[in-house]
């Protein structure tokens, strides 16, 4: 459970975030986010999806270290050959990530940890936080930061990366709210961000 992920995460590791082929703001912001966090508590990280992003989301801190594996793939392979972790987050199959999926699937010794909020996940992890009542992943995301109990502050970087996921993924809190969606975005405010202009970076910058 949770208490062996603490252990995995108190020590360096290598680390891969996986999210699913054409990447949406959630898929993005919540891939990102995590990024941020784990690099911040000294981990190596690298980000993937196996397609390109929409270029709505270049603000986002840190996308241009994204990897698309259909492009990156010989670049990113001896990485993933030394993952000590890999993070699967908004998808719920490794099917659903094609090449990298069969990739991931091959590791041996690799812990998988998901974070999804897809109804019926297949098993092919060893740690997931799967609720399918969250209004996204990153939202999730925020629920597993706080699990860790690492007591980092979040900061405004993560905090833009979920606040993005949160927007897109509830039509700008329209769809899929529950209380802790709001307490969530809350969180994200109180760390200085400004939510009107990251409406406007999703919304009106095309």
């Amino acid at each position: 459970g949770i208490h062996e992920v603490r252990d995995l995460l108190r020590i360096s590791k290598n680390i891969l975030i996986t999210s699913h082929r054409n990447p949406d703001g959630d898929a993005l912001g919540s891939s990102l986010a995590l990024s941020l966090y784990l690099q911040e508590m000294g981990h190596n990280v690298k980000v993937a999806a196996p397609s390109e992003y929409p270029s709505t989301f270049t603000y986002l801190p840190q996308i241009k270290s994204f990897f698309i594996y259909d492009v990156h793939n010989e670049e990113l392979d001896p990485f993933i050959d030394t993952c000590d972790v890999v993070f699967a987050l908004d998808f719920n199959a490794l099917d659903r990530i094609d090449r990298l999926g069969a990739k991931i699937a091959s590791l041996k010794d690799a812990k998988i940890i998901m974070i999804d909020h897809h109804l019926d996940p297949e098993p092919f992890y060893d740690f997931g936080l799967s609720e399918t009542t969250a209004s996204s992943t990153a939202e999730l995301v925020y629920e597993f930061i706080k699990k860790l109990e690492f007591r980092a502050p979040i900061s405004m970087e993560v905090a833009t990366c979920i606040m993005t996921g949160l927007i897109t993924d509830t039509g700008s809190f329209k769809y899929n709210t529950r209380p802790e969606t709001f307490t969530c975005a809350a969180a994200m405010q109180a760390t200085g961000i400004n939510v009107k202009e990251i409406q406007d970076l999703i919304f009106n910058s095309m």
